[in-house]
């Protein structure tokens, strides 16, 4: 994740504004990230798997959380702004899910393809936390969400 905001979904609906430079795409990067996913998903490793894009880590946390039911407890590195560690849409990034005992067969996967990664967190509980930055119970991310598209359609 890089200090990338420019474009973003947090922009728009934040602070009202669209502007600044799009994320930059390694397109060597995305395509070997595309590659590891796949294989990954045709040995089927994960249980979960969600694009980092549109509204960053956090929303696809959350989509991921509603989706499933699910809470989860992440922690992310501290080397960029707050609002760009939640909400950042870098590039080539996914959110993946998996039991422990295939932990070792994805990361094999990752290295081969050369695709950088972290552990993040883990899947546990009834709410979404992010470190000090976010806490949220699955209802009520499902109710903002519920919400926000009931007024997108009116």
């Amino acid at each position: 994740s890089y200090d990338e905001l420019g474009g973003s979904e947090y922009l728009k609906q934040v602070h009202d504004v669209v502007s600044g430079d799009i994320p930059a795409l390694d397109i060597e990067l995305e395509k070997d990230t595309q590659a590891a996913i796949l294989e990954a998903s045709k040995q089927k490793l994960m249980s979960a798997c969600h694009d980092v894009s549109e509204g960053g880590i956090a929303i696809a946390l959350a989509e991921m959380c509603i989706e499933s039911k699910l809470g989860a407890k992440v922690s992310l590195p501290d080397d960029i702004s707050p609002a760009a560690r939640l909400f950042s849409e870098s590039q080539s990034r996914f959110i993946v899910s998996l039991p422990a005992d295939k932990v070792e067969a994805f990361e094999d996967i990752l290295e081969a393809h050369e695709v950088p990664y972290a552990a993040i967190g883990s899947v546990e509980g009834k709410s979404l936390s992010i470190e000090e930055l976010l806490e949220a119970s699955i209802d009520e991310m499902d109710k903002a969400f519920t919400g926000a598209f009931t007024q997108i359609m009116k």
